[in-house]
């Protein structure tokens, strides 16, 4: 992609997040942070915006590179989700960041039970403070993977790339608490989860195993996949093992050994 059709792209995607400020101030101070891109990286100088999001309007405190991240949900819509859910269903965000997709998620099914989670420290902070006031809405400061305790957390180059994978980032690395899937909701008594959403950059595999016999007590899967982190074979052959199909695998807009994917079972299609 060519540096002019980047700046366009940006320029479009700017133009398309805006659209969710709640005000014409919320939609100018989103747009403006688009502007500084062209001719300033990202820094980390924290802003308030009010977002709407459908029947939810809610405020949100992000960093300016988190901007990226509104692009990648708001703009590129990376995540295929299912029109609807039964009520009372179980929502689990796995990888939450700052809480933007969890407020997309809290906005598209309202009477959800919605358990969001998130390992780095200041990422958990503004998550708390971004769903603070939100119904059924559980913020964990906790990491998904294969074992309990605890685990490093690599640092990575940007807020939303840290990894349980050591990928030699640019970022410190730090300890995190890990917990297995079937464990957690054993202990919070969960019987079922209707959406399980996943962005662990490079986790995914771990994760899963996590689950072990309770991935059959999850209805639908979506999430962002690492190809070179990742066995893709082993992951979708277990997946398919244990009864999902998997029905979208989109590259996601800006390239790269990524793609988004969603698997469910038949009787949730």
């Amino acid at each position: 992609m060519s540096a002019l059709s980047k700046k366009w792209r940006r320029l479009r995607e700017a133009a398309a997040v805006a659209r969710y400020g709640a005000t014409t101030g919320d939609a100018l101070a989103l747009f403006a942070c688009y502007l500084r891109l062209l001719v300033r990286p990202p820094g980390t100088a924290e802003q308030v915006v009010t977002l709407q999001l459908g029947d939810l309007v809610h405020r949100v405190t992000f960093r300016e590179r988190d901007i990226f991240t509104f692009g990648e949900i708001l703009f590129e819509q990376q995540y295929r989700l299912p029109p609807r859910l039964p009520a009372g269903a179980v929502v689990l965000d796995a990888g939450a960041n700052i809480g933007i997709m969890a407020l997309l998620l809290r906005s598209q099914y309202p009477e959800a039970e919605l358990h969001v989670f998130e390992p780095f420290p200041d990422n958990a902070r503004l998550l708390r403070a971004n769903l603070s006031g939100l119904p059924r809405t559980h913020v964990h400061e906790l990491a998904l993977g294969d074992t309990d305790g605890t685990a490093m957390l690599h640092g990575g180059d940007h807020d939303a790339e840290h990894s349980l994978v050591d990928t030699s980032g640019g970022g410190a690395d730090i300890a995190v608490r890990v917990a297995r899937l079937d464990g957690w909701l054993a202990a919070q008594g969960i019987a079922r989860v209707a959406l399980l959403k996943v962005d662990v950059e490079g986790s995914e595999q771990a994760l899963v195993d996590g689950l072990g016999e309770r991935v059959a007590d999850v209805d639908v899967i979506v999430g962002e996949f690492h190809e070179t982190m990742v066995d893709e074979s082993r992951f979708y052959g277990a997946l398919t093992a244990a009864g999902f199909t998997l029905r979208h695998r989109d590259r996601a807009l800006d390239g790269g050994p990524v793609h988004m994917f969603r698997l469910d079972r038949a009787d949730t299609a």
